[in-house]
Formats: C-alpha cells, structure tokens, sequence
C-alpha cells in the first residue's frame, strides 16, 4: 500500500454530511487531511465521504474517498465503495467487480469483510480508518439519524 496511505492522519475542517446540490438524495462531506503528530495539513489531500441515501438497503452507496490536487485537478488516490454484494460496482480491464471494492490509485479489489456492508455503516467507516490511516471521528450514521 502506498507510503502515504500508512502514515497517521486527522481529519480537518470537517463540513458534516449534507445535501449534495447536483445529486438529490446523495449527502456529502469534506475534511482536509493533516499528519496526526504535527497537524499540518496535507498538500493536497481532502477527504469526501458521499452517500446515497436509499429507499431500501438493497440500493445503499457510501463512498469514503480520498482525492489529490494535482495541477489544479482532483485525482482519486484512494476510495471504499459500499453497496449490496449483488450489484455491479466497477468494471475494468480485470472484469467486473460485484459489491463494496476498494480503488488504491489503479489498482481496483473486491472488498470481502463481514463489517463491510449496506447494513454497517460504523463497521463500514472503521474499516476505511484503519485502512487509511485516519484517526476515528464522528460521522453519523444517515440511514439512522435522518440525514
């Protein structure tokens, strides 16, 4: 994985989720990242987390996305993609990918973990910390707490 990807981060500036103005029923929110022992930002290195908020689990989508500003454009370095096991989320030269997958930089894997699931947001957001080297911060659930 990736050296910046191990090294501890917090998260500033977060926005909390809200409504996404150009997707109607998506909530996002963004954060800058900052190393944990100094707490100077990151150049660069903005988390979002996006979800859909469905009508039932069977169509729900978290997406925990890392991007990088690089010349003036946002690049995904790093993202987690929830959504129900059945349904085709990526397809790329190796073929299609069904359910929660994770992209690091190209490289796309199917993401097969008990905690990672439409039914498991926190178990969900735990994994993409750990992951990611993010110290833990509240991030409500929306699919309880009406988001």
């Amino acid at each position: 994985m990736t050296d910046w990807l191990k090294a501890p981060k917090i998260v500033l500036n977060w926005s909390g989720l809200a409504p996404r103005s150009n997707h109607i029923g998506h909530l996002v929110g963004v954060g800058e990242l900052a190393e944990a022992d100094t707490g100077i930002t990151i150049p660069g290195l903005t988390l979002q987390v996006e979800v859909k908020a469905p009508r039932d689990v069977a169509r729900c989508l978290f997406l925990f996305t890392i991007f990088q500003l690089r010349i003036g454009v946002r690049h995904r370095v790093y993202q987690l993609e929830v959504s129900p096991a059945s349904k085709r989320t990526h397809n790329g030269d190796a073929g299609a990918v069904y359910g929660p997958h994770e992209h690091v930089d190209e490289d796309v894997t199917a993401v097969h973990h008990d905690d990672i699931n439409c039914e498991n947001w926190m178990g969900s957001l735990q994994w993409f910390y750990e992951r990611t080297s993010i110290a833990p911060f509240d991030i409500p659930d929306p699919n309880c707490h009406g988001l």
